[in-house]
């Protein structure tokens, strides 16, 4: 996997920012595909949303949702983001073997001062270690 593999993505969300384009490509076991999701990919962003969610947000969330409605939760949101695409956000998933297995979520232009808003950001728990090591 090289830069070249990127460019239509990084064209994308690098466009406000010439010059900007330093991004580290790390080796991985197995391939990993980024790609912009699709109303396809709703059930599985939906539900690593909530498990993670489920894993790591207990205190900041009800225990009753965490445990009851966050994956029905989830499901509508990323339904209503993903099967009517917006210019204002995108969603970029991580794929290993056609599996969701991470994903981003930006709001472009959301603030004034700040700019684009990162308002997901989730990997498979099996990855986290991987990834916070440089692996992916």
């Amino acid at each position: 996997m090289n830069s070249e593999d990127f460019d239509p993505l990084l064209d994308k969300i690098f466009a406000e920012y010439p010059g900007r384009r330093s991004i580290v490509f790390a080796r991985v076991q197995q391939e990993m595909i980024f790609r912009e999701a699709s109303m396809h990919d709703v059930e599985e962003i939906a539900a690593l949303q909530a498990e993670s969610w489920q894993r790591h947000y207990r205190g900041a969330y009800l225990d009753s949702f965490l445990d009851g409605d966050v994956l029905a939760d989830r499901l509508a949101v990323w339904h209503a983001r993903l099967v009517a695409p917006s210019v204002a956000h995108f969603t970029i998933g991580a794929f290993q073997s056609d599996a969701v297995v991470g994903f981003v979520h930006m709001i472009l232009d959301e603030d004034p001062h700040w700019g684009t808003l990162l308002d997901n950001l989730h990997v498979t728990y099996g990855l986290k270690r991987q990834a916070s090591a440089g692996g992916c």
